[in-house]
């Protein structure tokens, strides 16, 4: 009988934590569903997951943030760096070049996510809220080998 309930509570206790990953990011902020193709964005500290897959990351920060700003003239476009954390919970540090020819992507379980772009984009003499960092993105399913 103790060994049967020992069983049960056991069972219990892994749904409920597995239901709790995918409610909260790992930045404790929430975790937004999607589907493979749709565009969706994510706000520092919050995550998102492709419903019912293991594909999922939390937008954790912005490194650094050198693009050109709007009504500057600049050399070079810049760049902007984001962390971001897998569901395994690993960590990537990626670059979004600010030219737009060449899209930055990392990869996640069964699939990638391409970055379609970071806002706001730098204006001249405003002062950015890291909180207010937005990464606009698309996941796609892995192609089948």
């Amino acid at each position: 009988m103790f060994m049967r309930l020992a069983a049960i509570l056991c069972v219990l206790l892994a749904f409920s934590c597995t239901k709790k990953v995918a409610e909260v990011a790992v930045g404790g902020g929430p975790m937004t569903t999607t589907t493979y193709g749709e565009q969706a964005e994510v706000m520092v500290g919050s995550g998102l997951v492709v419903t019912k897959t293991p594909s999922a990351f939390t937008f954790m920060e912005v490194l650094s943030d050198s693009r050109c700003p709007k009504g500057v003239d600049c050399i070079r476009a810049g760049e902007a760096i984001v962390r971001v954390v897998l569901a395994d919970g690993s960590e990537q540090n990626v670059k979004i070049n600010a030219d737009g020819k060449n899209r930055a992507s990392f990869a996640v379980p069964d699939g990638s996510v391409e970055i379609l772009g970071l806002e706001p984009y730098p204006e001249a003499r405003v002062k950015i809220n890291p909180a207010g960092y937005r990464l606009k993105v698309r996941i796609t399913k892995a192609a089948v080998q």
